[in-house]
């Protein structure tokens, strides 16, 4: 009999840690889409000129595609209208809304 309890015991505890397994890797998952969803947002927010200047790596004054991320490099062959490249303070500030 206690042979048949002891068994029950750690089949019961062997699913339960199973299952919990399966939990946290839901959790995790689940907390990495929050996470990508909310950097998705982020980088959808309007950027203004100030911010944007502070990608300027090379201190320049102009941005390159190597300098940009997210919306902003998806966007960067519209603002660059004189198609050299670079993004002037001048082209950023005339940019169309998207």
């Amino acid at each position: 009999m206690r042979h048949l309890i002891l068994a029950f015991l750690v089949f019961g505890l062997a699913t339960s840690c199973s299952s919990t397994k399966d939990n946290v890797e839901v959790n995790q998952s689940q907390t990495e889409e929050s996470i990508m969803e909310v950097t998705d947002r982020v980088s959808q927010a309007p950027v203004t000129a100030k911010e944007l200047w502070k990608m300027d790596a090379d201190g320049d004054g102009f941005l390159d595609k190597s300098e940009l991320k997210g919306s902003m490099l998806e966007q960067f062959d519209v603002i660059d209208t004189d198609n050299d490249g670079l993004m002037s303070m001048e082209e950023f500030e005339k940019k169309p809304s998207f």
